[in-house]
């Protein structure tokens, strides 16, 4: 497959998880962390999921392929037969279990699989059926069920080459009807405005239950909310940590501009992740630091509608990927952006999921030294 048609992919969605450190002889006995260095690298990854059997996948975009690993982070190798013969024209972008299924992010749409990886259906982008958009483009998705909540390119009309008939757009629809489309918001295509954080791979849309909640960045931090069978965005106040004014990110139109926009973000203090496990929502911010980059996670119960605590993770990674998980979280962590889909996977640190349960408490170290 051309490179260029590889790594144009690459930026399309968002997320899977990861995490680890180790911990000393003279730790207590209980669970412990475990950050591991990477024999089987991936090429470019936004995202992996957690399997029933304990396994963790990783998407990788550059090499046409899901990783396997084991959940103390040694290879399995790569997924093969029936999958890879399925993805020989496709290039999976990100994905995320669903209850028994897997569900991946690939060049015309959402295929769905079975637990043996045998492709059940693909659910392409269709026009949608009373409000005259056609989605065009997943920057950023989540399923609820057979439900999808995603961040888009649409168009209107037949004219592609008018950008006026373009908007990027937070919509709902779902896996068994995916023509009865739901505009939640429409935006522009200004890449200065909100559409140009979902374009980063960072992930900004999480679900609990039959409930989608987005991080919008825009002007400054949004936290909304989105019930199943509504088309209402609800804005849930004082419950997003630092600062209330968002980053001024510079354009991204072409491969290049890509590179300089993830330097840039190394050097802001921003959200960089929301994520929904075991009823509460958590959200990843980054900080530059003299020793690296801080990592802090904040626990959000939205129901209550208060932060119980948050605490810095033990990682100086330039980047990360976060896999949340019943049994440990994986923090995938990556290296700066060298190109256009060129960056180093050293290593993923595991977290036993214990350590993150809410509330947290941010004078507690998550893996003890």
């Amino acid at each position: 497959m051309p490179r260029k048609l590889v790594v144009a992919s690459l930026l399309a969605g968002v997320s899977f998880y990861g995490a680890s450190l180790a911990q000393t002889a003279a730790a207590p006995q209980g669970p412990t962390c475990r950050e591991v260095e990477l024999t089987s690298k991936p090429g470019w990854t936004l995202s992996g999921a957690w399997r029933s059997d304990g396994s963790l996948l990783v998407v990788d975009s550059l090499w046409n392929t899901l990783r396997r690993y084991s959940g103390t982070g040694t290879s399995l190798g790569p997924v093969g037969e029936p999958l890879r013969s399925s993805l020989r024209d496709l290039l999976p972008v990100t994905g995320q279990v669903s209850g028994s299924k897997l569900i991946l992010q690939v060049s015309d749409g959402l295929m769905l699989l079975d637990e043996g990886f045998h492709p059940l259906k693909t659910v392409s982008m269709l026009p949608s059926r009373g409000q005259g958009w056609t989605l065009d483009h997943y920057w950023q998705w989540q399923a609820l069920g057979d439900q999808v909540v995603a961040y888009a390119d649409i168009v209107r009309g037949t004219d592609r080459d008018n950008l006026d008939n373009w908007r990027g757009a937070l919509v709902r629809f779902s896996l068994r009807e995916p023509s009865d489309l739901t505009i939640l918001r429409l935006d522009s295509l200004d890449d200065r405005d909100r559409r140009i954080f979902f374009r980063t791979g960072n992930p900004y849309i999480a679900t609990l239950n039959d409930t989608a909640y987005i991080l919008s960045m825009g002007n400054r931090p949004t936290l909304y909310r989105n019930e199943k069978g509504s088309a209402r965005l609800e804005e849930l106040k004082g419950l997003l940590p630092g600062r209330d004014k968002s980053p001024q990110l510079p354009e991204f139109k072409t491969q290049e501009d890509y590179v300089a926009l993830m330097a840039a973000i190394e050097k802001e203090s921003m959200p960089v992740g929301l994520y929904g496990w075991n009823d509460s929502l958590y959200i990843l911010s980054r900080s530059p630091g003299t020793k690296g980059t801080r990592w802090v996670l904040t626990a959000v119960d939205p129901t209550r509608r208060q932060i119980t605590g948050s605490l810095e993770l033990p990682i100086k990674a330039n980047h990360v990927t976060v896999v949340p998980g019943p049994q440990s979280w994986a923090i995938i962590e990556k290296g700066p952006v060298r190109g256009y889909g060129v960056q180093d996977i050293p290593r993923i640190l595991f977290i036993p999921s214990a350590f993150l349960r809410a509330p947290l408490k941010s004078n507690t170290r998550v893996c003890p030294m």
